[in-house]
């Protein structure tokens, strides 16, 4: 049976803003990874199409958004009967509906003061639990600029402070970061190692509209954490260049261990090129190249939709367009649309569509080991491709919830 997860928050969908943003990409990946998660917030809607499920509390929201005159009251230190009330009727909810779950995930609602009666309510409801609580933490009312703040002037009561700053002893703690990590800890009174960094992170293929076929091959062959991805545009034809290519792609290998190079063409049924292409493969044979190429049309047998070969763009980290030969140059236009970098053989083609804008080089008086110097050169002068794959590595979704996120519930 799977795990039941419940992710708790004030707001959910359509309401927009950072953490609502992440609790619905959490919400889906986990589904996705086989947990049965279901959303628990004060305001927000189910969407069919996602299958998460949702169940709406309004007294979960900010109490000004329901009372706000209590709130006012609470705002001047003054807690009276209403608001021991509302404590009183979260308690039988929480009872009633966090109860059936494995593991209850609290995002942001323990360190602001929006509704203190919530808690209030889950402070003493977590006395009589062995569930899983974790506590996951991206912002405290009491932080600003990574440095913790003084509380006499910070705190509008004590029974805020108290609430804001007792850590519930049966719950493991989330920091979205190590330097937020350190003010958390110092205002808990939790040594740091007691708090658990799971950094923010997205659905990559979401976020940058990765055609799904493409983004099961992607996956299949871990291309997200490759580097350089390097894609060819091209069919599988000899004026195409594509053993000169494939040597500096040996070379390139020296320095990247993890490069991989995408042919995203196929070859024509003449027996020129069945020829052409049976050399391809014993040349890279004889590179050691058989786990860093792929000639994408033997994954897929159809022609490729525009959105398709977006994908293939976007995701990459250089187009290699080396011909010995062309009438046009469609992938200058195509690489320019989606700002990737570029590097064409010298033709005066090429000089017409892409001017001076484009990295020129003759391949008859260039060396692959040359052609691959040029290339790292603008990898290490323009860190944004670096810095790309760096995020794709180490801030991509289901990897971060995998690492870090996952193993706390496994843990509790």
């Amino acid at each position: 049976m799977a795990q039941k997860i419940a992710l708790i928050h004030f707001a959910y969908f359509p309401n927009i803003g950072g953490v609502e943003i992440l609790l619905k990409e959490h919400a889906l990946m986990l589904t996705k990874l086989g947990y049965d998660v279901t959303v628990i917030t004060g305001f927000g809607k189910s969407s069919p199409k996602d299958g998460v499920k949702v169940i709406e509390i309004p007294n979960l929201q900010s109490i000004h958004s329901f009372d706000p005159k209590l709130e006012t009251e609470i705002s001047h230190g003054n807690f009276n009967q209403d608001y021991f009330t509302l404590v009183d009727y979260l308690k039988k909810i929480m009872h009633q509906y966090f109860s059936q779950y494995d593991s209850l995930v609290v995002h942001n609602m323990m360190t602001f003061p929006h509704n203190l009666a919530f808690i209030e309510a889950f402070s003493q409801y977590t006395l009589s639990t062995n569930q899983s609580i974790l506590i996951y933490t991206h912002d405290h009312k009491y932080i600003y600029n990574a440095q913790a703040l003084d509380l006499n002037s910070a705190a509008t009561s004590d029974r805020e402070k108290k609430l804001l700053t007792t850590p519930l002893k049966n719950a493991t703690y989330i920091a979205i970061s190590k330097t937020f990590r350190i003010p958390l800890a110092k205002l808990l009174a939790l040594p740091e190692e007691e708090i658990h960094v799971v950094p923010n992170a997205i659905n990559i293929n979401r976020f940058l509209n990765i055609d799904d076929e493409m983004d099961n091959i992607f996956q299949k062959f871990g291309i997200y954490k490759k580097f350089p991805i390097i894609l060819s545009p091209v069919n599988i034809l000899e004026r195409k260049n594509l053993v000169y290519a494939l040597e500096v792609i040996a070379n390139l290998k020296k320095q990247y261990h993890e490069i991989y190079y995408i042919i995203s063409g196929t070859p024509s049924h003449h027996h020129e090129s069945e020829k052409y292409f049976a050399l391809l493969k014993e040349k890279i044979k004889s590179l050691e190249l058989t786990e860093n190429v792929l000639f994408l049309y033997t994954k897929i047998n159809h022609v490729l939709s525009p959105q398709e070969m977006h994908s293939l763009y976007i995701l990459s980290d250089a187009i290699l367009y080396l011909s010995k030969s062309e009438n046009f140059g469609l992938p200058i236009i195509e690489s320019a649309l989606t700002k990737t970098p570029i590097f064409v053989s010298n033709l005066e083609v090429f000089h017409e569509v892409g001017g001076n804008y484009l990295t020129y080089i003759n391949p008859d008086t260039t060396s692959p080991s040359k052609t691959a110097e040029i290339i790292n050169a603008y990898f290490q002068t323009y860190k944004y491709e670096l810095l790309n794959h760096h995020v794709r590595s180490h801030y991509e979704l289901t990897t971060v919830l995998e690492k870090y996120f996952i193993p706390l519930l496994k843990k509790n």
